[in-house]
């Protein structure tokens, strides 16, 4: 500990006394707050659960990934206009000039390469 002059302390010992249980209460409080904080801290990594549930959703975002790989540019573009835009066979048919039964195939086609993708079926399978 750094020894302080004497006229810091206007009580004498008594002020010393003062200062070094409050220098040790603040240590202590410090203490606290970095166990409290290392807590928080251990908190917000993923319990091995939730990294299992973290791993298994991003397994499922590759798989649908490679689901809308394996469609064509035209099924993509219709089931990007429909589902995600939210337009109209109508309105994309006119878009494309092509008739609005092609776009509902194509978006049908599309949807149907996407489950089998996401089931773990291959495009092969009925």
């Amino acid at each position: 500990m750094v020894a302080l002059p004497r006229h810091d302390f206007p009580d004498g010992a008594l002020g010393i006394k003062s200062y070094v249980s409050l220098e040790q209460s603040i240590n202590e409080s410090l203490t606290r707050s970095s166990v409290r904080l290392g807590a928080f801290l251990d908190a917000s990594q993923p319990s091995p659960p939730e990294a299992a549930q973290q791993r298994e959703a991003l397994s499922d975002l590759a798989t649908a990934l490679d689901g809308l790989e394996q469609l064509s540019p035209e099924e993509y573009d219709v089931l990007v206009a429909h589902v995600y835009e939210g337009e109209s066979y109508r309105q994309i048919a006119a878009r494309l000039h092509v008739s609005a039964g092609t776009v509902a195939n194509r978006v049908h086609e599309a949807m149907k390469k996407l489950r089998q993708a996401l089931s773990g079926h291959d495009s092969g399978a009925p």
